[in-house]
């Protein structure tokens, strides 16, 4: 968000901006039409991760707009979600796998099956890191589970792809969203952040789970960009 706000006909709504969203969640296709329509900005980026689990719904009201579908190594991101929410996330697993709907955008639309697959490897022990690699598994799952694979408005991006051959990959999604690119844009940017802690220890049937969908959304890219994955930075 913070490189494409960069190009300077470009305004970024992030998740916090009242205009656009009320409580992190994105306000509603007429308010913002209304933005969109007094907004003067050449191109206009919304942050709606708050509502990933209804994000065809939000495209249908789009037709024209386009889309980027980020993903990173689970590791890193459980590392930083506890740092970040402590247990929160496993909290929030837990209240999923009781079928409880009172914890906002975060329990709704479950996928059935997919929180049967997480029932099957929970335990009451299971840890923070854990939880968050579990609720990566889920939240990441609605991709396909949505059928956003076969929407071509959706560019998937690898995190590590990203930060280690940023003027490659962001000269892409600038055409994706019909911004004008600029390999200044990315002149500080570094892979730091990837392995930046050792990698969370994981029982085996979470592990097993989180490979899985990691390696289908690494085929996927692989097919779509001919990136070599071996060849990213990745974990400890």
């Amino acid at each position: 968000m913070r490189i494409l706000a960069l190009e300077p006909r470009t305004h970024i709504y992030h998740e916090y901006a009242s205009t656009a969203f009320s409580n992190y969640r994105v306000r509603s296709a007429g308010s913002l039409r209304l933005l969109v329509r007094v907004d003067p900005a050449y191109n206009i980026v919304f942050k709606p991760i708050c509502d990933t689990q209804y994000a065809d719904r939000v495209m249908a009201d789009w037709p024209d707009a386009t889309a980027i579908w980020p993903y990173r190594h689970y590791s890193d991101v459980a590392n930083s979600a506890v740092v970040k929410w402590q247990d929160h996330q496993r909290q929030v697993v837990q209240a999923l796998l009781d079928g409880r709907s009172d914890w906002d955008w975060r329990t709704e639309h479950p996928i059935e099956h997919v929180l049967a697959q997480v029932r099957a490897v929970w335990s009451d022990d299971v840890s923070p890191h854990e939880g968050a690699v579990l609720f990566w598994y889920i939240r990441n799952q609605y991709f396909w589970e949505l059928g956003l694979d076969r929407d071509p408005r959706f560019l998937m991006v690898r995190y590590e792809h990203l930060v280690s051959q940023p003027q490659m990959v962001f000269r892409t999604v600038f055409e994706h969203v019909g911004s004008d690119f600029d390999p200044d844009f990315v002149a500080r940017m570094n892979a730091r952040s990837v392995g930046k802690s050792p990698a969370p220890v994981l029982r085996s049937g979470i592990r097993e789970l989180a490979d899985g969908l990691l390696e289908r959304f690494d085929a996927e890219y692989v097919s779509r960009t001919g990136v070599d994955i071996g060849s990213l930075p990745a974990p400890k």
